[in-house]
């Protein structure tokens, strides 16, 4: 162990070299030209083809906008949120908070539209993403009634079905890159009458991620004082803040850029030493279908766990054994990966990467994507939850304090920046690696409202899991009560029966933990 660790340390060192003395040199030949490139073509959309296009797309925007959103083909990189609300319900409030809030909201200092963008869609140009102006907008396009019947009634079965079925359908050509779906009466899965009402929101990636969704329904809500999420914190290492003076702000940065090499170093020997998940997804090759479309969501396996979790459980277990809530939660997915997945398997990898996306402070009031993501490097072998536990928590801390989320930032800023067939061959790689994919999202702590109607639940879904090999996990918490949802292509997940022992493995995992690793 002693000797890995050594060899580890060489490697990293080593590579901290190459990177300073070879890697970024040849790296800043390849992308200046590129960059030169793009603004070019900036340059020519903005005096030539100003009529035909709005504004280029934001790098980290058009990083999640590189299949062909309008065609079906490949990959549909939408997000998907599903509101149980207290009825009966008022559409014509709901559009109204849609409009004031959303689509009409204007800048205090300037007076320009604020989301412009959901007014628009998306066009490529020379290998570019730019928004462009959809003239004859009308909220009830994109507000409206599920098949325009009011009287429309569902269970939430049906429900998951159809996120999951909307999630990989192509978008309009003729409309913005969003839409809210009311489903007026929810009913039990007996059929009985229910005082509930859903509205189901999907929206490509490309104009916002789940955080800043989360603001707007923030301001969408009659008590947005009480409708707390996940707020950004600081994970650039206090760069964003501007120091009392130019000399502290100058040798802040040139401290954090000499730790860059080498964190960097040890992060890419960690994954260069990942094992993959072959012998799970080789399994899973029988199981393979090629569809297209909505279609693909026939190969794509998503269950929620039917039992909550109760956030007071969480603070109990990570005060039992001193560590985050995040590292409990994440400690439980691995546990859980390991005796479910591999539960059959003769081999399992010694480690794997949890990748989960970190708010940043930069993040401002409009719908757009301002994220990092955070990679961390846990134990799969490890069958005691406590050690695994410790693990977790101390490589949690590890990331926060470290560069690499910056780093993150600023690579996907620059990998957004490249033309489309670049983009896409980067995405296409992080889609097929062994990772799981954690998104946390804690929702209002009490009880609060979406346009005048009591918030009862929300649910997230991610549209990216089809012919990828990345497993899915999604969080999401209200008023102290946690749900999981777990999604993946049969390849990886390979049956709804492999998927329902993920969560009960979950929920084992944590039952075991607040007893003090005493399960009776």
């Amino acid at each position: 162990m002693r000797n890995a660790s050594f060899i580890r340390r060489v490697l990293s060192i080593s590579l901290s070299i190459l990177m300073v003395l070879v890697f970024l040199p040849l790296l800043l030949a390849i992308l200046i030209p590129i960059f030169i490139y793009r603004e070019i073509i900036f340059a020519v959309v903005k005096f030539w083809k100003w009529d035909e296009f709005d504004s280029p797309v934001a790098p980290l925007g058009a990083l999640q906008v590189s299949e062909d959103i309008y065609q079906g083909q490949g990959r549909i990189h939408s997000t998907a949120c599903f509101l149980t609300l207290r009825g009966p319900v008022n559409i014509a409030k709901i559009r109204q908070a849609f409009t004031k809030y959303a689509v009409n909201r204007r800048d205090a200092k300037t007076g320009k539209l604020v989301n412009p963008e959901l007014q628009q869609n998306v066009k490529y140009w020379m290998g570019y993403p730019f928004w462009r102006h959809l003239p004859g907008f009308d909220i009830r396009d994109v507000v409206h009634m599920y098949q325009n019947d009011e009287n429309f009634t569902c269970t939430e079965a049906f429900v998951e079905e159809l996120t999951k079925k909307l999630m990989f359908t192509p978008f309009p050509t003729n409309k913005p890159l969003w839409e809210a779906i009311i489903l007026p009466h929810l009913v039990s899965e007996d059929g009985e009458k229910t005082s509930k009402f859903g509205i189901l929101i999907r929206s490509h990636h490309v104009l916002s991620d789940g955080f800043n969704m989360f603001r707007t329904f923030q301001k969408m809500s009659d008590k947005g004082e009480e409708f707390n999420f996940i707020k950004p914190r600081d994970y650039f290492n206090g760069l964003t803040v501007k120091g009392p003076s130019r000399l502290e702000t100058l040798v802040k940065w040139v401290k954090f850029v000499s730790r860059v090499p080498s964190e960097l170093g040890e992060a890419l020997v960690d994954l260069a030493l990942n094992e993959t998940w072959d012998n799970i997804h080789e399994r899973g090759i029988g199981l393979k279908m090629d569809l297209d479309g909505s279609h693909r969501a026939e190969r794509v396996i998503t269950k929620r766990a039917q039992k909550l979790q109760d956030v007071s459980d969480i603070t109990k277990i990570k005060n039992t054994h001193g560590v985050s809530g995040t590292a409990v939660l994440y400690s439980a997915i691995t546990g859980a990966v390991r005796n479910s997945i591999f539960r059959q398997s003769s081999q399992i990898p010694h480690s794997t990467f949890i990748v989960t996306p970190f708010p940043v402070p930069s993040a401002g009031e409009k719908l757009e994507n301002s994220f990092t993501l955070g990679y961390l490097n846990v134990e799969l072998a490890n069958p005691d939850p406590v050690s695994r536990l410790l693990g977790v928590h101390e490589e949690l801390e590890k990331v926060k304090a470290s560069t690499l989320p910056t780093v993150v930032a600023v690579c996907m800023k620059l990998s957004g920046c490249l033309p489309r067939s670049l983009v896409h061959f980067i995405f296409e790689r992080s889609a097929n690696s062994s990772t799981i994919m954690v998104s946390n999202l804690a929702g209002p702590k009490g009880k609060s409202d979406v346009a005048g109607h009591e918030l009862i639940s929300y649910k997230m879904s991610q549209g990216g899991p089809a012919n990828a090999t990345v497993l899915g996990v999604c969080m999401s918490s209200i008023q102290g009560k946690l749900q999981i949802t777990v999604s993946a292509d049969m390849q990886t997940l390979h049956s709804e029966e492999v998927a329902d022992e993920f969560l009960d493995s979950f929920a084992q995992e944590l039952e075991y933990l607040k007893k003090g690793g005493k399960l009776e």
